[in-house]
């Protein structure tokens, strides 16, 4: 049975949208001078929801771009924290696994992406 269509349910979009055009995915792999995360990649293990793996190959310094500097990065990942949070509490009880699974890592990847631009920040 594929659930991936389930994932979500009315926010998968709103979700995956955002995600993405905000860029909150990468932390892991590469390390700069700071030892500060370059990516997500080390999330890959973890994320198995197929919609957000591809995530994981957004550097920091995309992020960090796309935002406009790190200082704005950071703003807008704290915005999506809260955003999913939101949404995660507001899913019904009987969302399904796969839902539930999505909120999860969504939340995972960005509280990582968080991490690595303060990290940053601390750096700079």
């Amino acid at each position: 049975m594929n659930t991936t269509k389930d994932i979500g349910g009315r926010w998968r979009p709103i979700v995956v949208g955002l995600v993405i055009g905000l860029g909150l995915v990468t932390i892991g792999g590469n390390a700069t001078a700071q030892t500060c995360p370059s990516d997500l990649s080390s999330l890959a293990g973890q994320i198995q929801t197929p919609d957000l793996q591809p995530l994981l190959s957004m550097t920091i310094d995309q992020l960090v771009a796309n935002a406009g500097g790190v200082s704005q990065a950071i703003d807008t990942v704290q915005q999506q924290i809260a955003t999913l949070s939101s949404q995660q509490a507001q899913l019904a009880p009987d969302a399904s696994p796969a839902t539930v699974q999505f909120y999860a890592e969504s939340l995972q990847i960005t509280q990582a992406a968080l991490q690595a631009l303060q990290c940053r920040q601390a750096g700079s």
